[in-house]
């Protein structure tokens, strides 16, 4: 038994229609529309296989290229354009393949290690800034506030 049905036994309504390969009358589990073919079971096998892989690699067009590493004549998924180099599967792996969402990393040059070297600089100025306690000012304008209330209180006693 199929799993789906397993899971959900309710009946689900069938409807008639005609298979638009063969002419056979057949039942399908939804309302037949204008728009889409429709098939019996022996001829869905048929269509199956197109309509759900519409882009399958055999049907991939292939370029000829040469491979800018060894020289090789080679085949490529893309029309090759000379703005970027073109490597054969054997050389795609050391040269000019990444793995999926890897970045490319950037060969350090003496302006890139410059920069780095002012930036970690600049980085540990600021760490070094932030790392230091709170600025005290503010607590020092609130206790001398303190203390003149208390002197002045105190001399209002006084007089009094």
């Amino acid at each position: 038994m199929n799993t789906f049905k397993k899971n959900f036994p309710r009946q689900t309504q069938m409807y008639q229609a005609t298979c638009a390969d063969c002419g056979d009358t057949c039942s399908v589990p939804f309302r037949p529309k204008g728009d889409r073919p429709i098939y019996c079971k022996a001829c869905f096998g048929k269509h199956a296989g197109r309509d759900a892989q519409p882009h399958a690699p055999s049907e991939r067009q292939l370029f000829r290229a040469t491979c800018d590493s060894c020289g090789n004549p080679c085949e490529v998924p893309f029309r090759p354009t000379g703005e970027k180099p073109v490597y054969c599967k054997a050389c795609f792996g050391t040269k000019g393949g990444r793995t999926r969402g890897a970045m490319p990393v950037a060969q350090e040059t003496p302006q890139l290690s410059n920069q780095l070297r002012t930036l970690n600089e600049k980085l540990d100025a600021i760490l070094a800034l932030l790392s230091k306690p709170a600025h005290q000012a503010p607590k020092k304008v609130a206790e001398e506030k303190r203390v003149v209330k208390r002197k002045s209180v105190k001399k209002k006693r006084k007089s009094a």
